[in-house]
């Protein structure tokens, strides 16, 4: 194949990957797919392994025997280049920034510069994401990083004078330098009232632009609500805008804040109402002016001057949509927890529902959410805790789907007290409406409080002890492990970080999670092909098929993958169950492709008319078949919740049903050659289109990385997948030979190989 300067190389096969693939899939891919390998060949680059990676957070040499770490936060720009933030405390007790950075498998640590007027012996202390950071349920985004060589963190220090001020860390042409935060023109001056300033949350759409929000003591002696901004590469400083109803001359602040874009940010905090109490702060940036209003309340929120309102994170899915969780003081005497969101332009309260086994009489209980991260506008998680019937509390996770909320109550290790325990969720993040992770911690029947996460995947919550690094001594009641603030890059790229005692002295940890991340080829004749940990579950490569593959689709988790023929046959593997299939029974026009519903339980199949068949849990929402259509159907894809589907014609002609919205087509254009597939973004509010000549075409938010519509081929294209993060897709062509885009990283290719059958499709884990 020819390429152009710049352009993205296809690759053939890879030699290594054939000789380092599991036994069985090698026997598998000689048996179904041919044996003939070529040398000279690109080789796939190793892919980290898969499962969780524990590391001991390193320190700098200066650490002290009990360094007492704590890691407040992180930041995944890519799959395998994080970067927490938090502090540690060096052999003379005092604190100092610490940052930690992931290089693939590798983490390295950094003490964090400081501004050139720090204080230094008992006068030193640097802290990212200030002390209040991430103690008990109250976590922060000390640090943001929009690309992999350029990172913001926040947090506060002490000047020659002692005085707290704010700082800005920043990473930047591979160094990190510090400077003192700017504070608004009414800050203290000192000595009386001292300065003092803090910041606790970062946001960077990029490089370029930043936001990040603290209190800082106006000249009145006052705490007051404070925003940062960098834009280009200078930060400004402004106190934030204050409700109607706000006590100018009491306390204000924010804690956390989520910016959509660089345009648009929401930061949420708290301020003192003219009433008394403590009221929810939401200040809104949109259209380059910060505007204030006081959080909503549902009709049982306190609001005279015993009002107790907590906001402990916001997250924006869209400049239209966003949701802020904490907690209100109910007129029962409670603390319940508060979920207020921003859609068609106001905002609106609702109480956190909780399962059926929350305390429910008495008062004085309290139920809090900690964290949330929307994926999309209608699909959002937040957790926390709340109050169990008989004592104690157990994690809560709530759930936004269909347009409403729901309770789970947090499914926890088989060790877990079973009654009086405590355990809680404290940090979540879903990269896409089906995968989310939360992390926090729970307590064991020998009382010995452990770190855990609880994972959504294929429709289901699943929970894991976090993995303490080794060696270390768990002894008894000694032992302390928190799991403070996960970050998800994509479904198959994670980052928990957090502290735990080795017992007595408190170190940090840095735990990775690396899903399957890669893809299957299937040939008309059923042989697989498995790149690079992707696992071979079985194929009919050695079977007399009555009608040729002509497609497949992977579970959720990536643990089996279906085949279907052309005459409607279903071949299932792994995980993958077989909820019934067409084989044997007569079709108007044959089977072109297929696609499964996000928790497994079933499956759709597309024929040529765009007749539908569902089986398992697979609804029916629609069909062409019997209706006229200017060019056969060649596929299909699914939204991210099941609930329905879009069929695409060889004239790239687009069929939506159920929820799967219709975002455009080429169907009124001219094509150089004719569509062949489609995938949809993790979202389900947007697609891509492929031609055979490997043209893209991109709708909605699927964005455009890149094509080979203007290089000569060896073989067609013939399908394409999407990356787990949406951020990228490969093609494949009927060779077997793969082109790489966005994030979709090349992981080896059948290009090489001489096949008993030609490459039909892909599914990517």
């Amino acid at each position: 194949m020819r390429t152009r300067p710049g352009q993205a190389t296809t690759r053939g096969g890879s030699t290594i990957r054939a000789l380092t693939a599991p036994l069985s899939g090698v026997v598998a891919l000689l048996a179904g797919l041919g044996f003939l390998l070529t040398a000279d060949v690109p080789a796939a680059a190793a892919p980290p392994p898969q499962g969780w990676s524990t590391t001991e957070a390193p320190l700098p040499s200066d650490a002290g025997t009990n360094p007492n770490v704590y890691l407040a936060s992180s930041s995944c720009p890519t799959p395998t280049n994080c970067v927490a933030a938090g502090w540690y405390e060096d052999t003379g007790g005092h604190p100092w920034g610490l940052i930690e950075t992931q290089n693939g498998t590798t983490w390295t640590d950094v003490q964090a510069p400081q501004p050139s007027n720090a204080g230094s012996g008992v006068d030193q202390s640097l802290l990212l994401g200030s002390g209040g950071c991430g103690v008990l349920a109250t976590p922060c985004h000390a640090v943001s990083c929009p690309t992999a060589t350029s990172c913001v963190a926040v947090g506060q220090y002490k000047t020659t004078g002692a005085f707290t001020q704010a700082v800005i860390v920043t990473l930047s042409g591979g160094t990190w330098t510090a400077l003192q935060a700017p504070v608004p023109g009414d800050a203290a001056p000192g000595p009386s009232p001292n300065p003092f300033a803090t910041l606790q949350s970062v946001a960077c759409s990029s490089p370029t632009s930043c936001v990040a929000v603290g209190e800082y003591l106006n000249s009145s002696n006052v705490p007051v609500a404070m925003i940062d901004t960098l834009s280009g590469t200078t930060w400004t400083s402004v106190s934030s805008p204050l409700p109607g109803d706000a006590n100018t001359a009491a306390v204000s602040r924010l804690t956390t804040l989520s910016c959509a874009t660089a345009s648009s940010c929401v930061a949420t905090g708290s301020y003192s109402p003219m009433t008394g109490g403590q009221g929810g702060l939401i200040a809104v940036l949109a259209g380059g002016t910060w505007t204030a209003t006081g959080a909503p309340l549902p009709g049982n929120g306190v609001t005279s001057s015993s009002r107790l309102v907590e906001l402990l994170e916001v997250s924006c899915s869209s400049p239209t949509f966003c949701v802020t969780t904490g907690l209100y003081n109910d007129t029962s005497g409670n603390d319940s927890g508060l979920i207020d969101t921003y859609a068609s332009g106001s905002w609106s309260a609702t109480t956190a529902p909780v399962p059926g086994d929350a305390l429910s009489t008495g008062t004085g209980h309290a139920t809090f959410l900690s964290s949330v991260s929307c994926a999309t506008s209608t699909a959002c998680v937040a957790v926390g805790f709340y109050p169990v019937t008989g004592g104690g509390q157990r994690g809560l996770i709530n759930m936004l789907s269909g347009g409403s909320w729901s309770a789970l109550a947090t499914p926890l290790p088989g060790n877990a007290e079973p009654v009086q325990g405590g355990n809680q969720l404290q940090t979540v993040s879903c990269p896409t409406p089906t995968f989310c992770m939360a992390s926090g911690f729970y307590e064991t029947a020998g009382n010995v409080v452990t770190g855990y996460q609880v994972t959504l995947q294929g429709g289901t919550w699943n929970s894991m002890v976090t993995s303490i690094p080794s060696p270390n001594s768990v002894n008894g009641s000694n032992f302390l492990s928190l799991a403070k603030f996960v970050d998800c890059y994509s479904p198959v790229a994670c980052n928990v970080v957090g502290t735990y005692s080795d017992p007595g002295n408190t170190q940090g940890f840095l735990n990775t999670w690396t899903g399957a991340q890669g893809y299957w080829l299937d040939a008309s004749d059923g042989g697989i092909f498995t790149y690079p940990n992707n696992i071979f579950f079985g194929s009919t490569g050695g079977l007399k098929l009555n009608k040729p593959m002509v497609g497949m689709a992977a579970t959720a988790d990536a643990q089996g993958y279906w085949l279907v023929a052309s005459d409607g046959g279903i071949f299932s593997y792994g995980d993958a169950l077989f909820h019934g299939s067409r084989g044997g029974q007569p079709l108007n026009k044959p089977i072109v492709g297929m696609a499964a519903t996000p928790d497994g339980g079933g499956y759709w199949l597309v024929a040529s008319d765009g007749g539908i068949f569902a089986y398992g849990d697979a609804g029916y929402f629609g069909s062409r078949g019997g209706q006229p259509i200017n060019a056969p159907i060649v596929g299909m894809a699914t939204t991210p919740d099941g609930r329905g589907y879009w069929l695409v014609g060889a004239d790239g002609g687009i069929y939506s049903y159920g929820d799967a919205a219709f975002q455009g087509s080429t169907g009124a254009l001219k094509l150089n050659k004719p569509v062949v597939g489609m995938a949809a973004t993790p979202t389900g509010l947007g697609y891509w289109l492929v031609a055979s000549d490997g043209g893209i075409f991109n709708y909605g938010d699927a964005a455009f990385y890149g094509s080979t519509g203007s290089l000569v081929l060896n073989k067609p294209v013939v399908g394409m997948a999407g990356s787990p993060s949406g951020r990228g897709y490969w093609l494949v062509a009927s060779d077997g030979g793969i082109f790489n885009y966005g994030d979709a990283p090349f992981q080896g290719s059948a290009g090489a190989l001489r096949l008993n059958a030609p490459v039909v499709g892909m599914a990517g884990g």
